[in-house]
């Protein structure tokens, strides 16, 4: 969707099992890479391609890549000038526990530059990964499960599989160009807590930044708990701030990085009473106010921002309503262009022709599916996925306020 060329749509053809939704990646070089999800007999495949950003885009298609066949289907994907990494998580039978992979593939053609490899240590138990990069790599995060310590029943429950417990943490660690590990795993949260809901993104200066949910009481999607950001030095030093504390929604919370300036990051979560929290991040001292409550945007997800323009959505029904508004906010130059406080949210003019002020969005003829084999069902696998904050110390990440909104015309919905 773009305002000088208005809205296209590309078919990706049809897709068998109940898989959840594509992973698209951007490069520096306008490439389009798509992972889609798929299923057979076997269990999960990802269909790769790719296009670009032209006025006549048209989707190469690249291999199937199978993913393994246990329940889940949690992939992350990251596009380069000159290639992509596709890491996903699957179930070894053999140790009984989750396992992170990853497999680099080459652009435009996505040729394999070598064989997939296992990102997670040998025994750890590790399922949905998140992936961002960096310069000279990448980072990746994921939840690692503790085991339930064996009971006094005897050797034959010992010879099963150890349950997995109800307390899991998160991981993080650094990944090479060639996707391959580079440093040792560092825990980022307590080992006895539950993490719900995670995201990861990246600052200019190559840190990582991580947003966690614990619920309070440790059953996993629940109201109450807390959010907490932590910031990951390259060397591997880890700060941490609570942001809010027993007064989170369901959902997740969400790191929206500034496609046109990506030291501008915005925080958004849902409160108990599942109205929008929203939030500049950023990466110096002193921190701000907790992230403030905006009203007239209940119920909205942050999906892109562009400097100050944040395009939120909202599901209403069968249709998906779309919202562009623009949170002003200053910049200290005591501070350089680190973002600081923003101050309002106001709607943006929205001209005549923009692609918004339609809720067509015309087909793409020339962009042909590959062909489609017949449905089969889709294997069932062993895994089921199923105090008040401190001030930060000095080069913590925070977060400051955003001040009320102003009211907001409705916008057009898409179907």
């Amino acid at each position: 969707m773009d305002p000088k060329l208005g809205v296209r749509q590309l078919s990706l053809g049809v897709v068998h099992g109940g898989v959840g939704p594509p992973k698209i990646a951007v490069n520096a070089d306008g490439r389009v890479v798509i992972a889609m999800l798929d299923g057979d007999a076997n269990g999960t495949l990802v269909r790769l391609a790719t296009t670009d950003t032209g006025p006549s885009p048209a989707i190469v298609w690249g291999p199937l890549v199978p993913v393994g066949g246990d329940e889940s289907d949690e992939i992350a994907l990251v596009a380069t000038s000159g290639r992509t990494l596709l890491v996903w998580d699957d179930w070894n039978r053999a140790e009984n526990h989750g396992v992170v992979l990853g497999q680099v593939f080459s652009l435009p053609k996505l040729t394999a530059r070598a064989e997939r490899m296992s990102l997670s240590p040998n025994g750890v138990d590790a399922e949905r990964p998140l992936l961002a990069g960096r310069d000279g790599g990448y980072w990746i995060v994921w939840l690692h499960h503790g085991v339930s310590k064996p009971s006094a029943l005897g050797n034959a429950l010992s010879q099963l599989a150890a349950p997995r417990a109800n307390h899991n943490w998160l991981e993080i660690t650094m990944l090479g160009e060639d996707g391959a590990p580079i440093s040792s795993p560092r825990v980022l949260t307590p080992k006895r807590a539950t993490i719900s809901a995670f995201d990861l993104s990246v600052s200019t200066d190559g840190r990582a930044l991580v947003a966690s949910q614990q619920p309070s009481n440790g059953h996993g999607v629940t109201r109450g708990g807390r959010i907490e950001l932590s910031l990951v030095a390259v060397g591997g030093n880890v700060d941490s701030t609570v942001l809010a504390d027993d007064e989170v929604g369901v959902g997740l919370p969400s790191l929206t990085v500034s496609a046109s300036n990506r030291q501008l990051q915005w925080l958004s979560f849902l409160d108990a009473e599942d109205r929008l929290r929203l939030g500049v991040v950023r990466f110096s001292s002193p921190p701000g106010s907790d992230v403030e409550l905006v009203p007239g945007l209940a119920g909205q997800t942050v999906v892109a921002a562009r400097q100050d323009e944040l395009l939120f959505a909202s599901q209403q029904g069968t249709r998906m309503a779309l919202r562009l508004a623009r949170c002003e906010h200053d910049v200290s130059e005591e501070r350089g262009p680190r973002p600081v406080q923003a101050r309002s949210v106001v709607p943006l003019p929205r001209p005549a022709t923009s692609p918004l002020a339609s809720a067509a969005i015309p087909a793409d003829p020339a962009s042909a599916a590959p062909p489609q084999p017949a449905p089969k069902p889709r294997a069932t696998g062993l895994n089921s996925r199923g105090p008040k904050a401190a001030a930060p110390k000095t080069g913590e990440p925070s977060a400051t306020g955003v001040k009320p909104a102003l009211a907001e015309p409705p916008m057009p919905d898409f179907d």
